[in-house]
């Protein structure tokens, strides 16, 4: 009887595992689905009857693969690859962000990944059991049939980053610029086809940079691969190589590091970012050990794995509970630009309060972090 009853467990399990499976694998239908309400046909949805017009006509995602093929860099990045110059639609290591790169089996009817670049499904999910119901159906029945939820800016912000961080060694040596990522400046550096009130200028800041934090370490833990006797050249710039050649892993991270420790002291505590300050150094410490082992790469991983861990959320939970405004936007801004000691050497000039940032990551977040509280502040 015992047994009767786990082969009858196993046996659903497996159903209810192959219908889970199943509903991942929607369809997508295509952005010629979406004009019609959202693009400027009669006026149904006023608040979003122009958001088709805006991508198509404004946003450069809508040419992501037209830049792919027609772009001079574009081949020559490929060239450097070794990959067919005539048939772009086979560049895997490109398609996957210039393009909705799905397979056939998952195009619906008027469907086209070559025609639409980064269309309306590659952010909002595929479309096929959401897009004749959300007429009608609340937001919440919509994200249970396929909808992604891009009004939690941590979503959006962890979509974002599956394209815009983390190139790998060969795309950059090719010829490929430099990725960087800052949610709020890049959001609205595109015109806008989303409700500007969706949050504040502050939440996409700073829910950006420790999804931002959280992605680079992620992707520094997965590249490193300590124990093997060639290490993967993962998450670089220009500068990371053309630079000295100590820490280059770590160069992606400390540039989120360096916002994100004053964020969290001014929204969770002066304890919790100690904390997180000592975590990234031991991560650091473990990302250029000269003599990894495979120990060492396991206790790097499971230490990423417990920073990363509710980091995210605490930041979201945190702004959703405390009081932010402009005071609080000064404060932060007075830390993130606070002077750096530093001590004459041969080499430099004494300036006891100088404002240091040798590493062009970190000054490039700096500044866009400047940027945005003072935006933040006149939003307040």
């Amino acid at each position: 009887m015992k047994i009767g009853r786990l082969s009858l467990s196993l046996l659903l399990f497996s159903l209810i595992l192959a219908i889970q499976t199943q509903a991942v694998e929607r369809k997508y239908m295509g952005v010629r689905e979406c004009d019609g309400c959202h693009g400027g046909g009669a006026v149904q949805y006023p608040n979003l009857v122009n958001s088709w017009q805006i991508w198509a006509q404004d946003d450069k995602h809508s040419r992501a693969y037209s830049d792919l093929v027609e772009k001079p860099l574009s081949k020559h990045i490929a060239g450097w690859m070794g990959l067919p110059l005539d048939q772009p639609a086979s560049w895997s290591k490109c398609t996957v962000c210039h393009m909705v790169d799905v397979p056939k089996d998952l195009w619906g009817e008027k469907f086209d990944p070559t025609t639409e670049g980064v269309g309306c499904e590659a952010c909002h999910g595929p479309a096929e059991d959401y897009l004749i119901p959300h007429k009608s159906q609340t937001y919440a029945q919509n994200l249970q049939v396929g909808l992604y939820d891009l009004k939690d800016i941590r979503t959006r912000a962890r979509l974002c980053l599956e394209c815009h961080a983390g190139l790998d060694h060969e795309i950059v040596a090719a010829g490929h610029p430099d990725l960087n990522f800052e949610l709020f400046h890049f959001s609205f550096w595109q015109p806008p086809h989303w409700n500007y009130a969706e949050a504040s200028p502050f939440s996409f800041w700073a829910i950006g940079q420790v999804a931002a934090l959280e992605k680079t370490v992620k992707d520094l833990v997965r590249d490193s691969n300590l124990y093997q006797p060639n290490p993967v050249f993962q998450d670089k710039s220009c500068y990371n190589c053309h630079h000295k050649l100590d820490q280059d892993r770590w160069r992606q991270v400390e540039a989120h590091q360096t916002v994100v420790l004053p964020l969290i002291k001014n929204l969770l505590g002066e304890d919790r970012a100690q904390k997180l300050d000592r975590d990234l150094e031991r991560i650091r410490q473990y990302a250029i050990d000269s003599l990894p082992s495979e120990d060492r790469t396991a206790s790097l991983k499971g230490l990423g794995d417990r920073l990363t861990a509710g980091l995210v959320d605490d930041v979201s939970n945190a702004l959703k509970t405390q009081p932010i405004d402009a005071s609080f936007v000064r404060s932060l801004l007075i830390d993130l630009t606070q002077p750096i000691p530093e001590t004459s050497d041969g080499l430099k000039p004494h300036l006891p309060l100088a404002w240091m940032v040798e590493n062009f990551n970190d000054a490039e977040q700096v500044y866009l972090g400047i940027y945005s509280m003072i935006y933040a502040i006149r939003y307040y």
